[in-house]
C-alpha cells in the first residue's frame, strides 16, 4: 500500500480535524457496511521514517503482540482464515514452516471494518469487525519481501465497557484507504465504497467544512476561513482561445467546481485501543484527509 500511494502524485483538498463529542441517540450516515484495507504499522524504509504515519513505537508494539499471540496460545480466542473458516495456530505455523513467528517481521495489520458519519458531529467512526496480521517473508532466493496474511481475528464479544481493559495501542498512527479504484473491480470489498454511498459521503463532508461545522486546514496545515474556504471547490483559470469566426485570439475565463466523485483516498489520524479480554480492537478517528487525483491536460496523472 505505502509504495502504491508513493507513486501517485495526488494533490490535497483540506485536512479536517474532526472534534468529536458524545450525544445520545445521533443519527448516523453509513459510509460503507464493509470495507478491507492495510495500514503500516513498522517502516522498513530507512530513508523515509516517519514514526506518526507508519509505526507503531516499539514498546508498544510489543505488548499489543504479546496480547493476542498469549489469548491464542490459551486458547481464549479463536483465529481464522481468509474464507472466515476456523484455524488452529499450529497449523498456521505449519504452513509457514517455522516453530514460531517472528514478531519483527509483523508489518502490516489488514481491517475489515464499517463506516458511519454521525450526521450532527460529522464525526466518522470506524467499527472493526476484525483484523488479520500480515508479516513480511523473503523469497527463496531472499531477493525480496512479500507480506504474507497470517490469521484473522473476529472478536465475538464486543463488550469494551471496561475501560482497565482497553490498552492504548497508539494515540497517533496515520492509516490511508483508496474509496475509489482507478479500475473498477468486481470485488466491492477491495479499496472501494459503491458510488451512492461515496458521493453522498463526501458532499457531506464539503458542506460540513462550508458550513464551518468542521475545523478545516488546507494541504499547509492553515485554517480555512471565509472566502478562502470556496476558493478550494471553485476553480478559475484563464485560457487564451482561437475565434474561429474571427480568427482572433481571445481571453476566456473558465470557472469549474469541484466533484466530490474525484475523491478517491482517505487518509485517516487515529488512536487505536484493544480490548485485552475481547481482543476487540477499537478506532478514534482524530483526521481525515480526502486525496483528489489531478491530470495535465494530455491526461497524464500529476
Amino acid at each position: 500500500m505505502k509504495k502504491l500511494i508513493g507513486n501517485l502524485s495526488i494533490a490535497f483538498i483540506a485536512m479536517l480535524l474532526l472534534t468529536c463529542f458524545a450525544i445520545k441517540q445521533a443519527k448516523s450516515q453509513t459510509i460503507t457496511n464493509r470495507i478491507i484495507y492495510e495500514t503500516i504499522i513498522k517502516n522498513s524504509d530507512l530513508d523515509d521514517v516517519n514514526t506518526v504515519r507508519d509505526n507503531i513505537e516499539g514498546p508498544q508494539k510489543d505488548k499489543f503482540l504479546t496480547f493476542i499471540f498469549n489469548a491464542i496460545e490459551n486458547k481464549t480466542i479463536k483465529i481464522y482464515d481468509g474464507n472466515h473458516k476456523e484455524i488452529l495456530y499450529k497449523d498456521v505455523l505449519a504452513k509457514l514452516g517455522v516453530k514460531s513467528i517472528n514478531k519483527n517481521r509483523i508489518t502490516q495489520i489488514r481491517f475489515d471494518e464499517k463506516w458511519v458519519m454521525d450526521e450532527k458531529t460529522n464525526e466518522i467512526k470506524k467499527d472493526v469487525n476484525g483484523f488479520c496480521l500480515i508479516i513480511d517473508s523473503l523469497n527463496m532466493q531472499d531477493e525480496y519481501y512479500h507480506q504474507i496474511p497470517l490469521f484473522w481475528i473476529y472478536p465475538t464479544e464486543t463488550n469494551t465497557n471496561d475501560a482497565g481493559k482497553n490498552y492504548v495501542i497508539t494515540k497517533q498512527i496515520n492509516t490511508g484507504a483508496f474509496i475509489k479504484p482507478k479500475i473498477e473491480t468486481s470485488n466491492k470489498l477491495l479499496d472501494n465504497i459503491e458510488p451512492p454511498q461515496r458521493e453522498a459521503f463526501g458532499n457531506n463532508l464539503i458542506n460540513a467544512i462550508r458550513t464551518k461545522k468542521l475545523i478545516a486546514y488546507d494541504r499547509d496545515y492553515k485554517l480555512m476561513t471565509g472566502d478562502n474556504i470556496e476558493r478550494y471547490f471553485t476553480f478559475s483559470d484563464t485560457i487564451n482561445l482561437m475565434n474561429p469566426e474571427t480568427n482572433v485570439w481571445e481571453t476566456k475565463v473558465v470557472v469549474t467546481k469541484f466533484d466530490v466523485n474525484n475523491i478517491t483516498w482517505l487518509r485517516f489520524l487515529e488512536e487505536w485501543t484493544l480490548n485485552t479480554q475481547t481482543m476487540k480492537f477499537n478506532k478514534k478517528v482524530l483526521e481525515v484527509i480526502p486525496y483528489e487525483v489531478l491530470y495535465d491536460n494530455e491526461g497524464n496523472l500529476k
